[in-house]
């Protein structure tokens, strides 16, 4: 839930922009609309997906307490508080949340205005040795989660080979990850501004509070 966006990690202006994206509902509205839509899916031809599909208005501390959290994924996204606290609260109980050779996506984890999130998965015990970075982005950082050294190297190169056939530069890390960026260079007017700047700008021209 994004109401308590308002803190000094928070970009300027995410807290509205996602207000009005989400037509001011309150937390219970959304949830209601997530089984609304799981509904249509049932009704276009998903059949059984919202048998598959759990929705729970749940703090992260109160799932990683519970046995559901004993069931081991094949693959996790966070996307919770953005706090160093709680990025380490949920690596610490990988063990349990995640099967080896599973991922781990993480939510803005190179996001200049979350910089805790980076840092708590970088300091974490598990981290290198048991949690190997696949890919770094802005809004995204993947990792497998106990992979063989063979695994990790087949993900890589089949990766690489998608990726540089798009229109993206590719750089292959000394750790064995990758890094991806856009080929196509910012305009000159947006160099001026550092990352958060021109994202904060973004968020707020579209929440409708600054001039364009």
């Amino acid at each position: 839930m994004f109401e308590e966006l308002d803190n000094e990690y928070a970009l300027e202006g995410e807290g509205e922009y996602l207000a009005q994206a989400a037509g001011h509902a309150s937390p219970e509205r959304r949830l209601a609309v997530l089984s609304e839509v799981l509904k249509a899916l049932e009704t276009d031809g998903e059949t059984g997906i919202a048998s598959r599909i759990r929705i729970e208005r749940i703090t992260q501390t109160q799932f990683l307490g519970s046995p559901a959290a004993d069931r081991a994924n094949q693959l996790v996204h966070l996307d919770g508080e953005h706090t160093y606290a709680a990025v380490k609260e949920a690596l610490d109980h990988l063990p349990r949340l995640l099967l080896p050779g599973g991922w781990l996506v993480m939510d803005d984890f190179s996001n200049p205005g979350f910089p805790e999130i980076s840092e708590a998965i970088h300091r974490h015990i598990h981290f290198r040795d048991e949690l190997l970075p696949v890919v770094y982005g802005f809004n995204k950082g993947v990792f497998l989660w106990r992979a063989t050294a063979t695994h990790l190297s087949d993900v890589l190169e089949n990766m690489d080979g998608a990726w540089r056939t798009t229109n993206y530069l590719v750089r292959r890390m000394t750790d064995g990850s990758m890094v991806i960026d856009r080929k196509t260079p910012a305009p000159a007017t947006e160099t001026r501004r550092t990352l958060r700047q021109r994202v904060a700008r973004k968020l707020r021209r579209l929440a409708g509070i600054v001039e364009s």
